[in-house]
């Protein structure tokens, strides 16, 4: 996974972020979460952290 191969990337915040609406739409709500769980725990000044707090609310 490219988040993994580049843990370091400016823009893994973001990726992740993504995965966890990609994981969201299709249907995977549990990996969803994890996403963005993982998105708020690891950029939490982000603003893909800000977006998936609200999508963890509205799970």
């Amino acid at each position: 996974m490219v988040t993994e191969k580049y843990p370091d990337s400016n823009k893994r915040a973001d990726a992740l972020f993504k995965i966890g609406i990609i994981d969201e739409y299709a249907g995977s709500i549990d990996s969803a979460k994890s996403f963005y769980q993982k998105t708020v725990t690891e950029y939490p000044s982000s603003s893909a952290a800000n977006l998936a707090a609200k999508r963890l609310k509205a799970l």
